[in-house]
């Protein structure tokens, strides 16, 4: 299961810094412990079965939600914040989801939640309480920092995300732990780690950022989330937290790359792989022989 990699991280490495967004910085024992009670109480909210939505940028609450919602064995389903509420709330609906976790930056967002996507019906602010929804704090705090050992097939459903929409209405894409844990080991063996991780969130950790957060976690790796693309503050914080590890789309790394203190800066610290990866030389000799 996804959460295994975390866990492996957790043991080795239990005091560690794990995640941080310039508000909240948790060691990774505290992270586990807070992923087992947010695991217990969505088991009472919407049984061993449900399907849970996480609507949300970049913050530590919401990448505690994540973890705790694989540790459930719930299926996730994360939004694209950028999305529309319309949008989001019809696949909210689409994927069966009954809970949902919600950043208090879409508290407005959810009259219009509670009327496209009637199968909710419950709702956890993850950064802080308000008058129609615990905190996540709140919500999970009576439930113990106690392992629950819920497990899942390999062929089991963990994740359903959303296609872009371009040509219609978004298609749900079905993300099994077996292919989640594949994906995870080929990056583990193109991009192996050679000091402690330091990886800096700046895309969505609910897209392909956090396809790089999950197995990096294996290795203690310490999450730094941004929760808006600021891109003198990238290039500062590559060189001040000595960052190995960072995913970043074309156009923002084409930003960086025009940005007037690019040289100003040193990024000596970001990883790369030291050898080419066997899986790609595998792939050119398989391609030039025929076979």
């Amino acid at each position: 299961m996804i959460i295994d990699w975390f866990d492996v991280g957790a043991d080795r490495y239990p005091e560690r810094p794990c995640i941080e967004d310039g508000r909240v910085g948790l060691m990774y024992d505290e992270v586990k412990s807070a992923t087992q009670r947010i695991a217990h109480a969505l088991h009472t909210a919407i049984g061993e079965r449900g399907h849970a939505g996480l609507y949300s940028p970049n913050c530590t609450e919401g990448l505690l939600a994540a973890l705790g919602t694989f540790r459930a064995g719930t299926l996730y389903v994360p939004l694209n914040a950028r999305d529309s509420v319309d949008d989001n709330a019809w696949f909210l609906d689409f994927a069966e989801c009954e809970l949902l976790f919600l950043h208090s930056s879409f508290a407005a967002h959810l009259p219009r939640l509670r009327e496209l996507a009637p199968r909710l019906r419950e709702f956890v602010c993850l950064d802080r309480n308000l008058p129609e929804m615990p905190s996540l704090g709140s919500w999970s705090a009576r439930y113990p920092g106690t392992t629950i050992d819920m497990r899942r097939g390999p062929d089991e459903v963990a994740i359903i995300k959303s296609t872009g929409g371009t040509t219609g209405r978004p298609k749900g894409v079905l993300q099994t732990h077996r292919a989640l844990e594949e994906m995870y080991r080929l990056i583990e063996t193109c991009m192996p780690p050679r000091k402690p991780p330091v990886h800096l969130v700046v895309a969505p950790f609910t897209h392909a950022a956090g396809a790089i957060a999950y197995p990096l976690m294996k290795h203690g790796a310490r999450q730094i989330l941004m929760e808006k693309v600021d891109l003198g503050q990238i290039l500062e914080v590559i060189e001040r937290e000595r960052v190995t590890y960072l995913f970043l789309p074309p156009t923002v790394i084409y930003r960086l790359l025009a940005h007037p203190t690019i040289r100003r800066h040193d990024y000596s610290s970001l990883e790369y792989p030291p050898r080419p990866c066997q899986w790609t030389s595998c792939a050119k000799r398989s391609t030039f022989s025929g076979r």
